[in-house]
Order: C-alpha cells, then sequence, then structure tokens
C-alpha cells in the first residue's frame, strides 16, 4: 500500500508538471480573448445602448445569443486564434516538431551555460587568472560565474546526451523542462516518507502532493529555474536527518547523518542559499540534544549524562552531520560555509546593523534595486495567508503543527494552554492584525510558546518517558525559521513548503483518527466503514490543494514569445560578434542565450549600479543624454561594487579621491558632453590630464556595435522608472543632511551644495520637515507612471472644430474622467479639465510634422501631468511630465518619426499585445 501511494504521487506530480509543454493556456486565453472579440463588436454596432452596468449587461446578453447562434464561425475563429497563440508562444525545432519557450528569466542562464558545455566542455566563457568568467554580462568588462559547477547544469546536459540518442533533434531547452519535471517527481518519495513519520500513509500522501503540488513551488520551478531543486534536496536532508534522530542505534545514526550531510553538499552545488536547511538541521539537532541532556540530567544526575546511550546517539548525529555538511559542502565549491556559514551570516549581520562608518551612511545613496523585484516583495500575514492556500488551508497547517507536540489524549492544563494561546495567537496575527506589518513578532512569539512547552514536557517528572521530541523538534524549527524567512520575500516561500506539507499531513492523519472514532461511536457495529468514511472526508480535504496546483500548471505560459525570440535572433544573424546589447536586466539572460551577445546588463547585474544607468539613459529627456548614458555602459559599464567596477567611469572617478556624491554629479554631466567639452570639464574640476583621458576612456570611446532593446511591457511595470529618477545628492541630502543637526546641516548645505545662508535655512527646513518614509523616498526619486498605457482617441466636441479626449483615471478604488481640448490649429494650447476645474498640464508635447515640439506651462494648473499630442492621428498619450518627455516614450509610442541617434531596425508584437522594437545605436555625431 505504501509503494503504491508513492508511485500514484509520482504518476500525478508527473502529469502536473508535463502539463506546460502542451500549452493549454493559450486554449484558457484565446476563449476569453473570442469572446472579447465579440463583445466589443457588439457594443460598437449598440450605439444607442443605456450608459452605466444596464448597459453592459444588454452587450452580454447579445454576445450570448450571438455565439449561440454562430457556434461554428465562433468556434473557428477560436481555434484560429489558438493556432496564433500558440505559434507565438512556441519555436519549430530541428526535429520539425514545435516545442514551447522555456518558461521564465533565469532559466536561460542556465541553458546557456549547458550549452557552453556541450559546445566546449565548460560552462565558463573564459578562464582568467584560474576565475571562471562570463565574458557576456557586464558588457564590456565580464563578470565573475557563479554557478559554474551546478548540478542543475549537469543535469540539463545529461537529459539532452539521453534525448539527443534517440532524437538528434530533440532541443536543449526541451531537455531543461525535463529536468524539472523529473526532479519535481523524484521529490514525493521523500516528502512522502516525511509525512508518513509523522501521519501514516494519510500523512505521507497529504504531505507528497501538497509538497510537490503546491502553487507557489510549481510557480516558480515550472519555467525550469533551479528552484526545483531547492525544495527537492532539503526534502531528501530532512528525511535523511530525520532517520538519524530517530534511529535506535548510534552506527546507524551516524550513518544517516553523513548521508544528510552528502545531501547537503549536493545542494551547496545548486543554491547558495543551501545554508538555510543546513542551519535548520543542525538547530534541530543541537536542541535535540539540549533537551535530551536536561532530561537525563535531572533524571540521572549531570555526572552520568554522557552515560545515556540517547544522549551519546544525538551527539554522534550532531558531529557526524556537522563534519559531514563541511567537507560535502568544500567538495562542492562552498568554500568553509559547511563549517562556519551560520555564523558567518550571523556575523554579517550584527556588523551591517552596528556599522556606523561613514560608508555605512552612505550605504543607501545608490537606489534599492532589489525592491523592483517582485519577488522580493515583502508580504503582510494576509498575503502568506493567501499563498499557502487560504485563510482555513493555513490554519490548518498551523494545527498540524501543534499536533507534532500535543498527545492525542490525556490533556492537562500545559496543553490546554498551548492550544489555546497559540490559536489566539494565530487568530491575532493572521486575522485581525494580518494587513499589519506584524508578522515576524507573531512568528517569534509563537516559537517561544511551543519551545516552552517542549522543555515543560521533557523535563516534568510526570512526561511520558516514551515521549521523542527529535523528529518533531525539526520540523517545528523548520515551520518556523521558514515562516520567519518569507516575510522577507515572497521568493522565500519555498522554504516553507516543505514544512507546511509535513505538518498539515500530520495535522490530517490526527483528524482523520478522530473523525473515526466519532463515527464509529455512532456505528459500533460497522468499523470499516467508519474508518473508510474518515478517508474518504480527509480525501475531500486534500482535492483543493491539488486542483490548485493542476490549474497552475494549466495556467503556465512561457515569459518569453516569438517576438522576443526573432528580434533576438535577427541581432544575432546581422550584428557583429562583440556587439553589445542594451536590455533591461530581466531580458538579460533571453538575449545572452538567443542573441549570442554581450549585454549591458542581466539579472546578475542587480547588486550593481547598472540598473539605474539604464532607467537613467530609459528616462532621459533627450536622446543625447540617453545616447551619452549608454555609450558611458557600453565603454566602461558601472559594476560597482563588484571588482569589475573599477574600470567604469565612476570608479575611475572615485579613485582619484572623490566621494560618492561628487563623483555622481560629474558623471551625470560628463556623460551629456561632446568629448571635448568633457575634457574642458573635468580640467575645470581639477582632474589631471592622466586621469582625463582614464575616465573618457571610459565615457567617450568608440564603443562597439551596439542595440537597445525595448517592451511594451515595460510600461506595465513603474517600479524601475523610479530607479531612472532617482537622484544620488538627493538620497544624500534625505539620508545624511536631513539628519545632521540644524547648524550642521546648514553647513553642509553652504559647503558642499554652494547654497547661500538664506537659501541653505530654508532647504534645511524644508529635508527636516520630511518624516514618512513615503515623503522621503518621493523626494530622491518622484514617482512617474502614465496614466493611460494606450494612446486615447480624441473626437470632435459637439460637432465643432474642438477636439476632445477622454480619459479614464484610476482613483482610489474608482475611476475618475479627464477631458483634454483642444484647437487642431493650436494644439499647444491644450488643456485639462476634471470636475475641480480646467488649466493647462505642466508639458505639452505636439508630434508635428518634422518634428516634436514641446511647451512647457509657467504656472500649471495640472502639475503632475504631462501630454504627448499626436494630432495627424487625433489621439494623446497623458502620464507625469518627465515620463511623457522620456526616450522611451518616444521609441516606444512614437517610433521612426524623430530619432537622431537611435535607427530603427526591428519592431514585431504578439497576439497579447506586446512589443518588442530594437534600434541600433548611431554612435557618430555629437
Amino acid at each position: 500500500m505504501c509503494w503504491a501511494l508513492v508511485l500514484a504521487c509520482t504518476a500525478v506530480v508527473l502529469w502536473v508538471r508535463a502539463l506546460p509543454s502542451s500549452l493549454p493556456a493559450a486554449e484558457e486565453l484565446t476563449e476569453r480573448m473570442a469572446w472579447r472579440k465579440v463583445r466589443e463588436r457588439l457594443a460598437a454596432e449598440q450605439t444607442n445602448r443605456p450608459a452605466g452596468e444596464e448597459g453592459k449587461a444588454r452587450v452580454e446578453e447579445a454576445a450570448r445569443e450571438w455565439v449561440e447562434n454562430n457556434r461554428a464561425e465562433y468556434d473557428a475563429a477560436k481555434a484560429s486564434l489558438t493556432v496564433q497563440l500558440k505559434s507565438d508562444m512556441s519555436f519549430e525545432a530541428g526535429d520539425g516538431r514545435r516545442y514551447a519557450y522555456l518558461g521564465d528569466f533565469d532559466s536561460y542562464v542556465w541553458l546557456r551555460n549547458a550549452r557552453n558545455y556541450l559546445r566546449q566542455g565548460t560552462t565558463c566563457d573564459a578562464v582568467v587568472d584560474g576565475e571562471c568568467r562570463d565574458s557576456y554580462g557586464h558588457a564590456p568588462v565580464g563578470s565573475r560565474m557563479i554557478y559554474n559547477r551546478s548540478l542543475h547544469i549537469a543535469a540539463i546536459v545529461g537529459v539532452h546526451k539521453l534525448a539527443t540518442l534517440f532524437n538528434p533533434g530533440y532541443p536543449l531547452s526541451a531537455s531543461a523542462f525535463l529536468v524539472q519535471v523529473l526532479v519535481g517527481a523524484l521529490g514525493a518519495l521523500p516528502a512522502f516518507f516525511l509525512g508518513r513519520h509523522f501521519g501514516g500513509n494519510l500523512g505521507g500522501l497529504f504531505a507528497a502532493l501538497l509538497i510537490s503540488l503546491q502553487p507557489v513551488f510549481l510557480y516558480r520551478s515550472l519555467g525550469s529555474d533551479n528552484d526545483v531543486w531547492n525544495v527537492v534536496l532539503p526534502l531528501f536532508i530532512g528525511w535523511a536527518a530525520l532517520a538519524a534522530l530517530k534511529s535506535p542505534k548510534i552506527l546507524l545514526a551516524g550513518t544517516y547523518a553523513v548521508l544528510a550531510g552528502a545531501w547537503t553538499g549536493i545542494h551547496a552545488s545548486v543554491w547558495r542559499g543551501w545554508v538555510f536547511t543546513y542551519a535548520v538541521v543542525l538547530c534541530a539537532a543541537l536542541g535535540y540534544l539540549a533537551l535530551v541532556g536536561i532530561r537525563q540530567a535531572m533524571r540521572e544526575g549531570v555526572r552520568r549524562l554522557w552515560q545515556a546511550e540517547e544522549v551519546r546517539k544525538i551527539a554522534c548525529v550532531v558531529v557526524a552531520y556537522y563534519v559531514a555538511a563541511g567537507l560535502f559542502t568544500l567538495l562542492a565549491g562552498a568554500g568553509d560555509s559547511g563549517f562556519f556559514g551560520p555564523l558567518q551570516s550571523i556575523a554579517a549581520d550584527l556588523r551591517s546593523r552596528l556599522d556606523i562608518s561613514e560608508k555605512a551612511a552612505t550605504r543607501n545613496l545608490w537606489p534599492p534595486v532589489f525592491n523592483t523585484v517582485g519577488e522580493l516583495r515583502r508580504p503582510y500575514s494576509e498575503g502568506i495567508v493567501r499563498l499557502m492556500g487560504g485563510a482555513l488551508f493555513f490554519f490548518g497547517g498551523w494545527l498540524g503543527l501543534l499536533s507534532l507536540l500535543l498527545p492525542k489524549r490525556g490533556w492537562r492544563w500545559p496543553e490546554f494552554t498551548l492550544a489555546g494561546s497559540t490559536t489566539v495567537l494565530h487568530v491575532l496575527g493572521y486575522y485581525v492584525f494580518a494587513a499589519s506589518d506584524l508578522g515576524n513578532a507573531v512568528v517569534l512569539l509563537f516559537a517561544l510558546l511551543p519551545g516552552a512547552y517542549l522543555i515543560f514536557r521533557v523535563c516534568s517528572r510526570s512526561s511520558d518517558r516514551n515521549f521523542d521530541p527529535g523528529p518533531a523538534l525539526l520540523i517545528l524549527v523548520w515551520f518556523i525559521v521558514a515562516l520567519s524567512m518569507f516575510y522577507y520575500g515572497t521568493r522565500f516561500s519555498i522554504l516553507f513548503v516543505v514544512p507546511f506539507g509535513v505538518a498539515f499531513g500530520a495535522g490530517a492523519d490526527r483528524v482523520r483518527q478522530w473523525l473515526a472514532g466519532q463515527m464509529l461511536r455512532m456505528a459500533p457495529r460497522f468499523p470499516s466503514i467508519a474508518s473508510a468514511a474518515s478517508y474518504a472526508v480527509m480525501l475531500a480535504v486534500l482535492a483543493p490543494p491539488v486542483l490548485a496546483g493542476y490549474a497552475t500548471a494549466k495556467n503556465h505560459r512561457p515569459d518569453i514569445h516569438s517576438a522576443w525570440w526573432n528580434s533576438l535572433g535577427k541581432i544575432r544573424e546581422e550584428s557583429r560578434p562583440d556587439a553589445i546589447v542594451n536590455v533591461w536586466w530581466d531580458y538579460g539572460y533571453w538575449a545572452k542565450y538567443a542573441a549570442e551577445r554581450r549585454v549591458s546588463h542581466d539579472g546578475g547585474s542587480l547588486q550593481t549600479h547598472l540598473p539605474h544607468w539604464l532607467a537613467k539613459a530609459l528616462v532621459a529627456p533627450t536622446e543625447a543624454e540617453s545616447r551619452g548614458i549608454l555609450r558611458m555602459l557600453d565603454c566602461g559599464s558601472d559594476a560597482t561594487p563588484l571588482p569589475e567596477g573599477a574600470q567604469g567611469a565612476y570608479g575611475k572617478l572615485r579613485a582619484t579621491g572623490l566621494d560618492d556624491v561628487a563623483a555622481y554629479a560629474i558623471l551625470l554631466k560628463v556623460v551629456k558632453l561632446s568629448r571635448a567639452e568633457a575634457e574642458r570639464y573635468l580640467a575645470d574640476r581639477g582632474l589631471t590630464p592622466a586621469q582625463q583621458r582614464d575616465i573618457l576612456a571610459a565615457t567617450h570611446c568608440r564603443p562597439p556595435e551596439a542595440f537597445l532593446v525595448l517592451s511594451r511591457d515595460m510600461m506595465r511595470a513603474e517600479k524601475w522608472i523610479r530607479l531612472g529618477t532617482w537622484d544620488v545628492a538627493r538620497a544624500y541630502l534625505a539620508h545624511r543632511t536631513r539628519r545632521l543637526p540644524r547648524d550642521l546641516g546648514e553647513q553642509e548645505l553652504r559647503d558642499r551644495f554652494d547654497a547661500s545662508p538664506a537659501e541653505a535655512r530654508a532647504f534645511y527646513k524644508r529635508l527636516a520637515a520630511m518624516e514618512s518614509a513615503t515623503e522621503i523616498a518621493d523626494y530622491v526619486a518622484p514617482p512617474q507612471r502614465l496614466i493611460s498605457r494606450e494612446w486615447v482617441s480624441c473626437g470632435s466636441a459637439d460637432g465643432g472644430a474642438e477636439m476632445s479626449c477622454r480619459i479614464a483615471v484610476p482613483h482610489e478604488g474608482q475611476t475618475k474622467i479627464l477631458y483634454f481640448l483642444y484647437d487642431p490649429a493650436l494644439p499647444k494650447e491644450g488643456r485639462l479639465k476634471d470636475d475641480q476645474g480646467e488649466g493647462r498640464p505642466a508639458v505639452t508635447l505636439v508630434a508635428g510634422a518634422e518634428r516634436l515640439e514641446e511647451s512647457a506651462a509657467l504656472s500649471p494648473e495640472f502639475p503632475e501631468v504631462g501630454v504627448l499630442m499626436d494630432p495627424a492621428n487625433q489621439r494623446i498619450l497623458i502620464g507625469s511630465p518627465l515620463l511623457i518627455r522620456s526616450t522611451i516614450v518616444r521609441l516606444l509610442y512614437l517610433g521612426e518619426r524623430y530619432p537622431k541617434y537611435f535607427k530603427p531596425f526591428d519592431r514585431r508584437s504578439t497576439l497579447l499585445g506586446d512589443e518588442v522594437t530594437t534600434w541600433k545605436i548611431e554612435w557618430e555625431g555629437e
């Protein structure tokens, strides 16, 4: 029965994980698209329909009636859309078959490394002084390759070699997809046996399916990133550790501990975060040793402590695991982290918190790039509850954890106190205050309660001598620490999947036993029926999370599509081998793989200044400034604080003795100037001729052929824009000058920023008045957005000459209507109108026949709004003034009409509305 369940779980996981390969998401999308097309067409025909909800209902009814009467036509249209959409999401391989693109962004770094190995026998692009280098990242300086010896790469290579034995044309990306399918299914084995220890076969079934099909785990791993290993390998580590803790013999326990250490070493070859599971197991084993030692000392005295076989066994487990993990992680290339990793992490955190040096004071001068990464967004408790399946399921996992600690019967006041207090704490933390920032405080309090109960239960003279706290402590520590990490970013949700699934499975079996007992009391003559009914009830409970996992896999679709793939393919085919592709970091790994060209930055650039500079180039108000920043990046990059940062202009300015603010201000000025002007400017700042030449080599070199690739999807994410509007000088003022005493603050404004005494007093007063984090953030990086991401059509107002453009503006959960009115003969005089009044926007840009004309209002009634007008096509774009004037808006929305330094190279779109545009950067001319 046991192995039959394991095989069944494995088969289900294999099937679910393989679903995205057939692109079922395309069929779901085309159903909605076909219905929307019908509805929009009928809405356009019903010109006299009532306004509001009544009109919408009438259109919906008409659409349903049309589909019923024209089913064949509707199905044919839907089938045609499905073919088009699947074509956008797939490619034709060498064997003549179509395969879905690999799913996400980071999966392409592993794919490129695997391709490197298959082509040249090493994952490295080059080896310099014994260091494996990525020559395609941080162009032109390159970067150190971190995961060059990853098991994930080896698995892709191995699967591909096996697959091509049977099908030589089998694509490498399909082999990478198979890796996550096979490894994910393999995880059902340890998950089942972990759950089985605490909850029998039912607990094993719950654990295997809840862990393997958890939506957040599937979402993060179906794209073939290495995250599948970061759940499966901890499962094997936990399984071996559990076997070590519960083994009756010292030799067997030590053997299992060494096996757990070996699995830890394998994990270290896949992910730098392997220290998490290692620390959990080590802390649980040490805690177990402490509990057993206390119990033994209380019963037989401290002097006889070491004579107890149980104490010696657990001590053997601790030492064996510590030594084995240290050795195996050392072999995996993790250095001495296996011996000192947790202590090093704690020490680094303390140093960071206690650092009061000048360097620490200016650490926040540069934008927090990681805050723009969606998976690192810090969730509140309500978000965690939602991601884990909802309130009832999250509470079920919580109760399951308690079931590991509490006896099945014979409760006394300690048991009732623990159950009651933790339930109250759960309700307060995850329901009453779920939308507040109290998450980790709740976790800390929750950790104290079971911890105190365990100590009481182990040390109590009336306690059950057969109670073994070790296995329960392993899951308890894992659950608490993983839940705490969850609050540091949704990325860490996968760390919580394993302990949650095991705890839920244990609780499910406890509930089943209780149900069976209650049913047996009602029908004592039918014990088999009572048992079967209790199992049926619990299997029904398992259905929703399994279906949620199925839905996640079914709706999964690749982020990359044919527009991206073909655009990058054209660069590969028509550019020089040393060309550089400037593309937002999300898409950098795609460009390195598909275009096979160097990129200015990618997903490995988040800790550097590079995202800030590219964002600043995109929001720059002039082409010249945008090109100047891109030239600086393509001449010397700015990989600060990495060692390669010294080769960039910013690093060279800092090397002259300038501080962060001064170096940044000079560089921002230099990139806007011609080489001759920049040379004079640097000389005026007191830099020597040698320093000038060194800096200009990194700002005004003759760069290689370069491209800028943009996606319309970028306008849907506004966080990156704030990286471009970020000002280092303002950050210094907000985070340092503002915190100084008034006299010192005013003096710094006079000395550093050349303010007059009156200006310094007024400016310091303004700085000191800023209190909220939002106010400070908006000062340092003014928020910018497009109110409408698509062109807004305009029409004649009341049949007259004046044109009217109606804009729907989302505002505090409602829709506010805004109008832009203009005379076609005098478009610059256009004005905005809302329910509060009428007046000029801050800036108006008019796309004329020959050039883009700009008009700025001296005293605008709408200072936070800018308008881009296209009178010839009777449409406008409306948004924040800086963004409306930006390079990215001009290139994406006005296309080929005005660029001087950005030459059109390629433009492609998809059925879902994304558009990818490629521009060749013209370096000649000032």
